[in-house]
């Protein structure tokens, strides 16, 4: 154990790192102070106007923290409420007081009214805001509100109960004079009378839920059968989500637009509208983008439509903010469809466009004041388009939910005119319990075209890791022809060849530069006769169908690639640290993402919109590798996955039973939506290993490495006796896929490295195929036990013998190897023998706790002070590990003079100066750095991996820094003491050893 002397040793280089952090905060510290440009210049708040004193939020997520910003402005003290598993959520940081209301699920928790009520008379909250969903249109939590004398922001309950009730809304609306949907205005019994109805409106026909609203409880109908199935779905998803199961059926109006009146009344009979939101772009029923004004209304149907809203507001003595939606054909012919009475998701693009804050006039309302406003205070003023970022797979279904921990996230806030209204941060887990969006990223300027553009350049910067997300989907709408011009009929490109030289150019560009650092440290690490870099490089860029052949060259440390005869300049001044590249490409600058750099030549970014998984090889490797033989892949074409996680609701079969092709098996639910899984084929039902009530997840593919769970039905084809196995099947853990498919990576790193350092192919090789396919087969022979023995390394440090013990079994049958050539393996990979091919070799995956909790970071100063604070070391998670791996290589791949230039600007503010005293300083900074770094790893990996981890991590680290293994071994103790956490009997153990 270390004396208390070297503990204070430990303290004193820890000063010395981290005092520099005072004087200047890293880029994520300046971002998260940048804020959006004012826009709440109509009717201001006025201060000495009397208000609440403190109001209770009763809800959560971006909409609980928009309201709580708003009610700090105003000088009002706010309360959240928050579930367990939403404890350290943002919106609960963000509010003066926090009340825990029950578990997880929402009927558990946000939806308990007694709870709420407890909480309100615990803090004595004077008022109530709702936000959207969960009770925000309740009749009853208002009146028990009212009962207690604690005021609603929002309207009455009779207007609540009016308007919530769709059948009783177009009553209303009928009588206001409102144009209203041809439909059925009864209540459909069961699904026979639904097929009825339908036939007697005429298909199409929208079936949807009475209560509620929000696209959930609706399906379109075609056919009596799509009417059958239809009304089974919403009634399910409408009794799940409002309690209520009752269903209208109303004539479907065919390619319609979806635009929605902004309305705004008081408790003295006013009442406004604030032209128009268009919310046309949708998916699955729930609105994708909106945007403020509507390019398609005129200023008679505008004024017509807002008209119309009013008199239906006044008609249910309506008194908050509310939404009258529309629809609205070709011919700009509008028909009501329902008026939500709450304050809308998309409301700040009404905000932007017309200055007014919502929030702010919902609670003078509350509070009894008239409205300021009259119809001839609000303008339309340029234009605001608000994108709906989801957690969800646009490609899966279109748009099925995606959850997971946000291992990265860096909202776009360094943009003028963008606002990010969210509830998230880096860390924030996206569950299954509640709505998977992650923000609204709203863009606002002079006109259409300038915040198309700026949507685009915020996407392009919007920086998400650990979850899947439609960022892509949004991208592509607002570059589409049709959208961006409205005329039908024209369509934009897929991929223009000049973007596909471009994509190219980065991809090369990108690859050489992680290339030439590396080159530049082992040279460094070598004797002073470096071996020169070549002229240029002869590469193929692999990704999607394509495979690009193309030359490319450094030039005053730009990059020039060749494509098909064509030269593309990349500037090289970027930072492979930073998941943002800015690049000028030909002078024109582009924004591109890094999501992921590999060792075998893989390169994976975000362009455009799109992530490209790329791979990137010299011509010669290209050649070989395409000869080496592939693993065959998993068949699971006789399988029926579970396309998202969720809960099991019903199951429709079971074993023995025959079953048709098409024919419902079970349903899932997720975030409230009925999914219904089929048969993909006719046969039987051989096994059923789930049950309704179960949780499952999502099955994810290889590039997403999460805890996975499988969903199948197992069925025996009758046709050709054939099997077809897909039954319900659990997994606890993904790591034995994980660690299956790091056979196949690793194993590419290795023929790579192998053909880069190794092999000089002459043009003789490569015209004789047979030399090559003997040659390949060699490097297949000499390789892939390597690879596998670092697999089985990573597993060991994981501390599950089981784990290891399936891994080794499954992988030995498919290699067809002896268990004691994979051992020898082990051993020598232990010992470093090809440390230096494999750059990211599994036993060092734990580095990247030294970036993520040490801060190590070259550019700027140390966020360890405020990452040490909340350190729970035990939760890091692998994909985390894994990514910042690359971040801490990046560091120690520098040449030396690079990073001495950095760290003396970094210390000084000023370039650098070229004195003895100064390097001096610098080599003490950066062996402290590194000693620091380093003994967070190894507290890491005895936390994380347990004894069989600690001196496999300590040697390696020892190879990359110049410190002992008895210092790392020192400070990592005093490291694990400082967070509370245990102090593996290994350190002891080694601390005798090396003593």
């Amino acid at each position: 154990m270390a004396g208390s002397l070297l503990r204070r040793e430990y303290y004193r280089v820890l000063r010395r790192v981290l005092l520099p952090s005072t004087r200047h905060g890293p880029p994520t510290f300046l971002l998260a102070g940048v804020k959006h440009c004012s826009i709440y210049t109509t009717d201001p708040i006025n201060h000495k106007e009397p208000t609440f004193n403190k109001i209770l939020v009763a809800n959560r997520g971006e909409i609980a923290c928009r309201v709580m910003k708003t009610a700090r402005e105003m000088g009002i003290k706010t309360v959240a409420i928050h579930s367990d598993v939403d404890s350290n959520a943002p919106h609960v940081k963000l509010a003066d007081e926090a009340v825990c209301v029950g578990t997880a699920l929402a009927s558990d928790s946000y939806l308990r009214m007694d709870k709420i009520i407890e909480a309100i008379k615990h803090t004595g909250a004077q008022a109530v805001h709702p936000g959207y969903g969960f009770l925000s249109e309740n009749a009853e939590f208002v009146q028990k509100l009212e009962d207690l004398g604690v005021a609603f922001i929002g309207p009455n309950a009779a207007a609540i109960v009016g308007m919530g009730d769709k059948l009783e809304s177009k009553r209303l609306a009928m009588a206001a004079g409102v144009n209203t949907i041809p439909g059925f205005d009864g209540i459909v019994k069961d699904a026979e009378d639904c097929v009825r109805i339908s036939r007697d409106i005429g298909y199409p026909v929208m079936i949807k839920a009475s209560a509620g609203g929000g696209g959930k409880g609706m399906r379109i109908a075609w056919n009596d059968d799509e009417a059958r199935e239809g009304f089974k779905l919403s009634s399910m998803e409408a009794a799940s989500s409002f309690g209520d199961d009752r269903i209208l059926v109303e004539k479907f109006v065919d390619n319609p637009r979806h635009i929605e009146i902004q309305v705004l009344g008081d408790k003295h009979g006013n009442a406004i509208y604030l032209n128009e939101r268009e919310c046309s772009i949708q998916r699955r029923n729930q609105k994708v983008i909106e945007e403020a004004p509507s390019v398609f209304l005129d200023e008679a149907t505008r004024q017509a439509m807002g008209q119309q809203a009013v008199a239906l507001a006044k008609q249910i003595g309506y008194s908050s903010a509310g939404t009258v939606e529309f629809l609205v054909d070709s011919k700009k012919n509008f028909y009501f469809l329902e008026m939500n009475t709450r304050l809308q998701v998309e409301h700040p693009i009404t905000e932007c466009i017309t200055g007014v804050d919502l929030v702010h006039q919902m609670i003078r309302v509350a509070k009894g004041h008239p409205l300021k406003l009259s119809q001839n205070d609000i303008f339309i003023r340029g234009w605001a388009i608000e994108s709906r970022v989801y957690a969800e797979d646009p490609f899966k279904n279109f748009g099925l939910p995606s959850i997971g921990r946000l291992s990265k996230y860096q909202e776009p806030l360094h943009l003028s005119k963008v606002r990010c209204d969210s509830g998230v941060e880096e860390g924030s887990e996206i569950s299954i319990y509640y709505d998977p969006m992650i923000c609204k990223l709203v863009c606002y300027g002079d006109n259409r075209e300038e915040a198309i553009q700026r949507s685009i350049q915020a996407l392009d910067a919007y920086v998400i890791r650990g979850v899947t997300h439609n960022i892509p989907l949004l991208r592509d709408i607002l570059t589409e022809e049709r959208f961006r011009c409205i005329q039908k009929g024209s369509r934009a490109s897929r991929c223009h060849p000049r973007e596909k030289m471009e994509l190219t150019a980065i991809l090369a560009s990108v690859h050489l530069k992680n290339e030439l650092r590396s080159r530049v440290f082992y040279n460094d690490q070598r004797s002073a006769g470096n071996t020169k870099l070549p002229d240029s490089w002869d590469l193929v860029v692999k990704f999607g169908e394509w495979e690009v052949p193309c030359s490319a060259r450094l030039s005053q440390n730009n990059f020039e690639v060749t494509v098909d005869g064509t030269a593309v300049t990349v500037d090289g001044h970027f930072d492979l640290a930073s998941p943002l590249i800015e690049a000028n490409i030909d002078g024109a600058h582009e924004t591109i993402q890094l999501i992921k750099l590999g060792s075998a030549g893989d390169v994976r970014i975000r362009y455009k919109g799109t992530a490209f998984q790329s791979q990137v090889l010299t011509q010669a490797a290209h050649s070989l590798l395409a000869l080496i033989p592939e693993k065959p892949k998993v068949d699971q074409s006789k399988q029926v996955l579970s396309p998202m996680p969720g809960l099991v609701k019903t199951i429709a079969c079971v074993p023995g039973d025959m079953v048709a092709e098409g024919q419902e098996l079970c349903v899932i639910e997720a975030m409230k939506m009925q999914n219904s899984l089929s048969a993909a084929a006719s046969g039987k039902v051989k096994v059923v290993n789930v049950k309704a009530g179960d949780t499952v997840e999502e099955e994810q593919g290889e590039c997403t490495p999460v805890t996975t769970s499988r969903i199948k039905d197992q069925l025996d084809r009758t046709q050709d006796g054939d099997h077809y196995h897909s039954c319900f099947f659990c997994c606890t853990s993904d790591a034995v896929q994980e660690l299956q498919h790091h056979v196949d990576s690793t194993r590419d790193a290795f023929i790579l490295s192998y053909l880069d350092s190794c092999v000089t192919c002459s043009k003789e090789d490569l015209s004789n195929d047979k030399a090559l396919k003997i040659k390949a087969r060699k490097i297949q022979e000499e390789t892939t036990p390597k690879a596998l023995a670092c697999v089985l390394i990573a597993s060991k440090l994981s501390s599950n013998k089981s784990l290891f013990a399936s891994t080794l079994a499954s992988s030995l049958s498919w290699l067809k190897l002896h268990p004691r050539d994979i051992c020898i393996y082990e051993i020598q990979i232990l010992k470093h023998l090809e440390f230096r091919c494999c750059k990211v070799s599994p036993v060092l995956e734990y580095i990247g706790a030294a970036v993520s909790v040490a801060g190590l970071w070259y550019g700027g100063s140390d966020p360890f002070t405020s990452k040490v604070k909340g350190l729970d070391i035990k939760r890091l998670s692998a994909e985390c590990v894994q990514e910042t791996a690359v971040e801490l290589l990046d560091f120690v791949y520098l040449n030396r003079e690079q990073v001495y230039e950095k760290l003396c600007h970094f210390l000084t503010g000023r370039p650098p100066r070229r004195t003895t005293q100064f390097r001096a300083k610098f080599a003490r900074v950066l062996a402290d750095r590194m000693l620091l770094a380093g003994s967070v790893v190894v507290a890491a990996a005895g936390v994380l991996g347990g004894t069989t981890a600690v001196a496999p991590v300590v040697a390696s680290l020892c190879f990359l820094i110049p410190v002992t293994p008895k210092d790392l071994l020192i400070f990592a103790t005093c490291i694990l003491e400082s967070v509370h956490c245990p102090i593996p009997p290994v350190c002891d153990l080694l601390h005798e050893k090396l003593d």
